[in-house]
């Protein structure tokens, strides 16, 4: 695999003893952040760790059930036979690519989103069109672009909301058009929403499980909700009518069946990890805002950028002012060799304007605030 040049750069300032500051990390454990012990301790007890192994494909009906409870407390009606366990959301990504398309079939999938979705629609031998948000417009997307891309070997649409990395969310009018468009195309709905716990907007947090016609599917997990990416369990919820749903199940249970990914201590530990971590989530909330707040409070005084503020996740993307016409790579190269810090370039988000660039407000203060003020003198020399 051959290096992109900022890797390039990376490496060799790393190996010279100058190893770049990183302002786009999205993992809370490297950012300060962990799940109480003691809740993990109590979580993780003698019958988590030692029942025997009695593999359910779907998961353990106590963890289901306890992903059901807490979807109730938010006023969704589920229940376990709806849900799905899977080790992490790409699994669950890869297995409705694999469910849903065929060698030849393509998903769309909202431009600029996380590269890591190219790589499983390859292992699931499918591809994936675009339909590109649209800065101007909030980072909605633009109807008609998103019909033209539709034809005979469309399986299904893909929607990240929270959205990394521009922190779009859709409201509840976005979601309930998208699901009529879903349901005139005949398309399931792929909804991620690792990141709707942290969700900035004012009420409950919109997801398109309350407005799906058609066959949907909700995937999330406890890596972003509650810090705990190494535990790796993720689920997918499947609604929709009864006679897709219930075939969409049964394949997916095959699925799952035949690698039983999903490790049963983790499942045993699910109903206290989620049951018991109220304050814990609450307290990480308040301190993932007041990072956004600082990192937002900070961008505004730099008169060379420009960005649409994020309303959800632990990312944002923002333009910035190029007199020099180095475009964004380059951009980025200099910063990184000045300063010390490194963000992300746009294309690597597969976002063509060259000149936009990412990081994640999830990054501690004592390395935000001071890339920041290198970002701020860097555009003002």
């Amino acid at each position: 695999m051959e290096l992109n040049p900022i890797e390039i750069c990376y490496r060799r300032l790393r190996d010279a003893g100058r190893e770049p500051i990183k302002l786009t990390v999205g993992n809370p454990t490297l950012q300060g952040i962990a799940f109480p012990p003691h809740l993990l301790q109590q979580a993780y007890d003698s019958r988590a760790l030692t029942s025997p192994y009695d593999p359910d494909p779907k998961g353990g009906l106590e963890a289901r059930q306890a992903i059901v409870d807490q979807y109730r407390a938010q006023g969704y009606e589920l229940v376990p036979e709806q849900i799905l366990l899977t080790s992490g959301t790409s699994e669950a990504f890869f297995f409705l690519f694999s469910l849903l398309g065929e060698p030849g079939d393509h998903f769309l999938v909202p431009y600029p989103s996380y590269p890591l979705f190219e790589h499983l629609a390859q292992y699931a031998r499918v591809s994936l069109k675009p339909y590109t948000l649209l800065e101007d417009r909030n980072w909605s997307w633009d109807w008609k672009q998103m019909a033209r891309q539709v034809d005979d070997r469309t399986r299904g649409i893909v929607v990240i909301s929270p959205h990394n990395p521009t922190g779009k969310v859709l409201n509840k009018k976005e979601w309930e058009d998208l699901a009529h468009f879903a349901a005139e195309q005949d398309l399931p709905l792929i909804c991620d929403e690792v990141f709707s716990d942290f969700y900035f907007g004012e009420g409950a947090f919109p997801r398109g499980l309350r407005h799906a016609e058609n066959l949907c599917f909700t995937l999330n997990g406890i890596s972003k909700s509650l810090a705990l990416p190494g535990h790796k369990l993720g689920w997918i919820i499947v609604s929709g009518p009864e006679t897709k749903r219930q075939g969409a199940l049964d394949s997916l249970e095959l699925m799952a069946d035949t690698f039983l990914t999903c490790n049963q201590p983790v499942q045993g530990a699910l109903p206290v990890l989620l049951g018991q971590s109220g304050k814990f989530r609450a307290e990480y909330f308040r301190e993932v805002s007041r990072r956004r707040d600082l990192a937002l409070a900070r961008l505004a005084k730099i008169p060379q950028i420009k960005l649409v503020s994020p309303q959800g996740g632990f990312y944002l993307m923002a333009s910035f002012e190029d007199p020099q016409g180095r475009g964004e790579e380059k951009w980025v190269l200099e910063f990184m060799e000045k300063t010390g810090y490194l963000v992300y370039p746009g294309y690597f988000f597969d976002h063509g304007s060259d000149r936009h660039f990412i990081l994640s407000f999830l990054t501690h203060p004592d390395r935000l605030e001071p890339g920041l003020q290198a970002l701020e003198r860097f555009l003002a020399s």
